[in-house]
């Protein structure tokens, strides 16, 4: 190979960056481009939108081995990650600089520790938005209150006179926030809304 094509080669190379395969709308891709944002690294990133009105096309199902879920991120090396908390933490460490998640080891594992409430305040939301059935409203609405105040209780021990977790809006708050706003279709639709108490300041 001539000095020539090994440059272009190398340039080519050099100019690769990871690609998100995303729907804009979605929360967990939401998380992505928040995390990016903070770092002031939008740029290092290529997001690829999926027609949600169609099927996957083959050339993604090929990639992600026929799984159908967003976002996947295929590195630069043409290699795919799945799940948003999963592409979160790889994103934060292949950019570390400025970092978003906590360095202190006691405090990220504070911050590890809200972050493992997502699961439960996430399945609970959308069991409360797609329920149909008018005899468990208040079962849903009480279920919701209830994450709403474990989040605000974890809050309150570990930083209770500030408006985030630690000092600055974080790796917690990137992990939550596309859900908060997420669910604010239960106040459209359900009239749920947080109670004026201390629980849920």
């Amino acid at each position: 190979m001539s000095s020539g094509a090994l440059q272009r080669a190398d340039d080519e190379q050099d100019q690769r960056i990871p690609t998100m395969y995303h729907i804009p709308v979605c929360p967990f891709s939401q998380r992505l481009e928040i995390l990016l944002a903070l770092k002031g690294l939008e740029d290092r990133v290529g997001f690829h939108v999926v027609d949600i009105t169609k099927p996957r096309p083959d050339w993604l199902l090929e990639k992600t081995r026929g799984t159908t879920a967003l976002p996947a991120l295929e590195t630069e090396d043409g290699r795919i990650l799945k799940e948003s908390m999963v592409i979160l933490r790889y994103l934060e460490d292949l950019f570390p600089e400025p970092a978003v998640a906590q360095q202190h080891p006691y405090r990220r594992a504070v911050e590890g520790m809200m972050s493992a409430m997502e699961g439960a305040f996430v399945a609970q939301g959308y069991r409360y938005v797609m329920n149909q059935d008018v005899n468990r409203r208040d079962e849903f609405r009480r279920g919701m209150l209830e994450q709403y105040a474990r989040l605000n209780d974890f809050l309150v021990e570990h930083n209770p006179s500030g408006t985030y977790l630690f000092e600055d809006f974080g790796w917690a708050e990137t992990v939550f926030t596309p859900m908060f706003m997420r669910f604010w279709f239960l106040e459209y639709y359900e009239d749920f809304d947080l109670p004026d108490e201390d629980g849920y300041a």
